[in-house]
């Protein structure tokens, strides 16, 4: 099960030191809950012991707008992935993580 400490730190963490790795780096971010669901996360709202509110992109924006709250029991998979940022502009966290 993904726990707090993993959105608070190791996820976060990950994704800066993967693109401090590369030049051109957009980080994409998808959580998958356990109906199969599948949400491109913009950022990491809020974690408690039980819980996890993230907002997420939907029709390619992120209005801040777009928010889901989970058990984190029900979270079965966190993909990440790297494009480059000339064909991706935005991603997880993207006004901290994306280089002009």
């Amino acid at each position: 099960m993904f726990d707090p400490q993993f959105y608070l730190a190791a996820l976060p963490e990950m994704v800066l030191h993967a693109c401090a790795q590369r030049l051109d780096c957009t980080p994409v971010v998808q959580l998958q809950i356990a109906d199969g669901s599948v949400f491109e996360l913009c950022d990491v709202l809020q974690i408690t012991p039980g819980w996890l509110g993230v907002a997420y992109h939907r029709d390619g924006t992120c209005t801040g707008a777009d928010f889901i709250f989970v058990p984190h029991s029900i979270v079965t998979r966190v993909d990440v992935s790297l494009q480059q940022a000339a064909a991706r502009r935005l991603g997880f966290r993207h006004a901290q993580t994306t280089r002009n």
